[in-house]
């Protein structure tokens, strides 16, 4: 019975902390671990309360402070994907209205090139 209990508290942490880690709340949860539990701070705990919730609150910032950087860069990158679409569209368009044989292109750096010449379809009409 006590193995079975041991085990079930060992996978119920490793679950919290798999679930922390996914959220980027392992240090939180760490320093919530070892202040809460350990009986060697106890002491200290209660003569530093103000100070240990300030060092949490600390830590749950940083950890939402990367969310925020986490959340800034998909944007950017979303912009920057549908960016490169568009562009991509435009110039599929523009070799098209040049009489280009569209599937016989390709892009390289970014520029719609002839497949068999490496030229760009924008300096060459008909191509």
């Amino acid at each position: 019975m006590v193995k079975l209990l041991v085990r079930l508290g060992m996978l119920l942490l490793s679950l919290l902390f798999w679930i922390a880690a996914k959220l980027r709340l392992t240090l939180p949860l760490l320093y919530i671990l070892v202040m809460g539990i350990s009986t060697v701070f106890s002491d200290f705990v209660r003569r530093n309360e103000q100070v240990l919730l300030l060092g949490l609150y600390f830590l749950l910032g940083l950890s939402i402070l990367s969310w925020i950087c986490t959340l800034v860069q998909s944007v950017r990158d979303r912009r920057q994907n549908r960016f490169a679409e568009e562009d991509i569209a435009w110039q599929v368009r523009r070799a098209r209205e040049q009489g280009a044989n569209v599937d016989t292109v390709r892009f390289s750096g970014g520029v719609l090139r002839n497949a068999r010449t490496g030229t760009p379809i924008d300096q060459g009409a008909g191509q």
